[in-house]
């Protein structure tokens, strides 16, 4: 599973925050702990239902390089 994949096949323009959305979504490998990021931004679909809902998980450093990706998907 690729996240670069997952928001390029995507088609639209994904929503960013800084909180995932709803409960259902599940990350494949474990939230990451160590991520040596200290922000963190959220890309989802604009209107997420648990049918199609995904979500990136981006955490950069203080100089703004990417630290770590997660990506969670639907809970089967």
């Amino acid at each position: 599973m690729s996240a670069v994949r997952t928001l390029r096949e995507f088609g639209q323009e994904p929503a960013a925050s800084a909180k995932l959305p709803g409960t259902c979504l599940d990350t494949l490998g474990g939230k990451p702990t160590d991520t040596g990021g200290s922000m963190t931004v959220v890309l989802t679909p604009p209107t997420a239902l648990c049918a199609d809902a995904f979500a990136v998980q981006i955490w950069v450093n203080d100089v703004g390089r990417i630290t770590a990706v997660n990506l969670l998907l639907e809970r089967p």
